[in-house]
């Protein structure tokens, strides 16, 4: 990746305490207000991982267009997929590539293997940075632990089609300018639900969980990306 700037200030950035709920709180729906942080004693709780790859512009065959500009090339961009609409939890959104962690695996070891089925990377093109704070959503009873990671090279993708709708990449520095913050209302089982989103995609808003984790992302690398 050209940007070492910026890479050398996510590792340093890693060894200091994360900005955790106080940078994720920015995103979450209803400014975060009746939200469980944790799960209650008597819940029974999923855990998965999902991988926040960082890469160069037009390094994963996502946008060709990208990568003819010297300038995009230079920007950090983050690796985002659409959940195929047949999944049970969280279908048709916007998300990181990840899932369950399997017995005897890690977060981190979870978060790669997911990646690799669900996009088709390879995993020896990968470096990890270190984990950002798990998050708990109580509508899916699933505690997400954030994998943060590097990719080096240039590599074309390879979607699971029962899982993955579609993968696409954006620069961190469009979700860093706090103007580039939208609302919307939604009723959700009933509830009328406020919450902040980024127009990234055509048609899916990019919130909720997935919104709350590169929040605290983009709190630690608050410079010109």
């Amino acid at each position: 990746m050209n940007d070492s700037a910026v890479l050398d200030c996510l590792r340093a950035r890693m060894q200091a305490p994360l900005p955790g709920w106080e940078a994720q709180v920015r995103m979450a729906p209803d400014g975060g207000r009746g939200r469980q942080l944790l799960p209650g004693a008597n819940d029974r709780v999923r855990r998965s991982a999902v991988l926040l790859l960082l890469h160069e512009a037009g390094a994963l065959a996502i946008d060709k267009e990208a990568s003819k500009s010297a300038e995009a090339r230079s920007d950090v961009h983050v690796l985002l997929t659409v959940r195929s609409r047949r999944l049970n939890h969280h279908g048709g959104q916007i998300s990181l590539p990840g899932g369950g962690i399997d017995p005897g695996e890690d977060a981190r070891q979870a978060a790669m293997r997911e990646a690799c089925e669900e996009v088709g990377i390879d995993r020896s093109r990968i470096d990890c940075l270190g984990d950002l704070t798990p998050l708990y959503i109580p509508v899916s009873r699933n505690i997400v632990h954030p994998i943060l990671a590097v990719h080096r090279g240039d590599a074309g993708l390879r979607l699971q089609a029962s899982e993955v709708e579609e993968a696409f990449s954006i620069p961190l520095r469009t979700l860093q300018d706090d103007a580039s913050v939208r609302w919307q209302t939604r009723t959700i089982k009933g509830n009328e639900i406020r919450f902040p989103y980024w127009d990234v995609h055509h048609e899916v808003p990019l919130w909720g969980a997935t919104a709350m984790i590169l929040s605290e992302l983009l709190a630690m690398c608050r410079f010109d990306i």
